[in-house]
């Protein structure tokens, strides 16, 4: 009886890491179709995440058991929701600055608010007496608060520093239009032009 309690903890050992290396795979593949530049930053970011979540839940004392197998390859799941959609709302054009201020603008709040919603569904299985539904909690409290944490600030200042900027940037002219509110392109080259003949 002992021997097939070793053999399913050793096969659901297998599985979970072979779960969850597929999980990534597919993550990969989804990422790379959908933000392509962006890809390899978001995957490190999803790495980030959930080698945090499994940190922190075998740092609780979780021994592998199925449900926790579950829920080691649900992480990779959810930890991509968050940088998918920081990462889908990037525009295309622009500076690097401004094209990440864009996504900030368009998905901070949705984002915060999914994580919000999420962490309380998470909060109120924590005070469950069924174990199982209690860990789902932890699980859902933890990959959340992970997930929006290193989307929101790991992943967002990685991009600032590693995406491509382009030549025009729609916000960068408007910046410059600001400082001369006043004054068109012609009246800067005319004043400019009288200030070279003196």
């Amino acid at each position: 009886m002992m021997c097939i309690w070793f053999d399913l903890l050793a096969s659901i050992l297998w599985d979970c890491r072979q779960s969850v290396a597929l999980s990534f795979v597919v993550v990969a593949i989804f990422a790379l179709i959908h933000i392509r530049f962006v890809s390899v930053m978001a995957l490190l970011s999803i790495v980030v995440i959930v080698v945090c979540s499994v940190a922190f839940v075998v740092q609780l004392g979780w021994v592998i058991g199925v449900l926790e197998a579950v829920i080691l390859v649900l992480v990779v799941g959810l930890s991509f929701d968050f940088t998918l959609h920081y990462g889908a709302s990037i525009p295309r054009k622009g500076c690097a600055k401004h094209r990440v201020t864009v996504a900030i603008q368009k998905s901070a709040i949705p984002v915060a608010l999914a994580a919000l919603s999420s962490i309380i569904a998470g909060v109120t299985m924590l005070a469950a007496e069924t174990h199982a539904f209690y860990q789902v909690g932890v699980f859902l409290v933890t990959s959340t608060s992970v997930s929006w944490l290193y989307s929101t600030f790991f992943f967002l200042p990685l991009l600032t520093f590693f995406l491509s900027s382009s030549k025009e940037c729609v916000h960068c002219t408007k910046e410059t239009r600001c400082i001369f509110p006043l004054a068109t392109t012609t009246d800067i080259t005319l004043h400019m032009n009288g200030h070279m003949a003196k």
